[in-house]
């Protein structure tokens, strides 16, 4: 049904705000731009992991740019953070009115749903409510 992973839990999120009338704010956890980096270039290994940062920024609006168009009504900000996926996800749910994460299929048709580590620490420390979102 849909392309990508994220799309389930995209589709969830977008639909959600939008009956709600609620902001999104999606965001995602990357490591890439900790380093170390050496260059020869007259950069410093800050202003490489903060270009990595802000290239990861702008893979991220685009990938949002087809569900806005979708639910243009819904005011969606995106956000690249260097925490842990568990740790940013519940400290952005102390202001969140819920807070949707998504959890894998088992790839063996014999094993039943389990949470992963992201979406076990986010159910025990989050400050609200929170939805998971099984995709394949």
């Amino acid at each position: 049904m849909f392309t990508d992973p994220c799309d389930a839990v995209l589709a969830f999120a977008f639909r959600h705000a939008a009956g709600t009338g609620a902001a999104l704010r999606v965001m995602e956890s990357r490591d890439t731009f900790r380093g170390p980096y050496a260059t020869a270039a007259p950069v410093d290994r800050w202003e490489i992991g903060e270009s990595l940062a802000a290239a990861e920024q702008v893979r991220l609006q685009d990938a949002l740019a087809r569900w806005q168009d979708k639910f243009p009504t819904v005011r969606t900000e995106a956000e690249v953070c260097a925490w842990s996926a568990s740790r940013m996800l519940v400290e952005a749910s102390r202001t969140a009115s819920l807070v949707v994460l998504g959890r894998r299929a088992p790839k063996h048709p014999m094993a039943g749903p389990r949470l992963g580590p992201v979406a076990q620490s986010v159910l025990h420390h989050a400050h609200g409510p929170v939805a998971v979102v099984p995709h394949d």
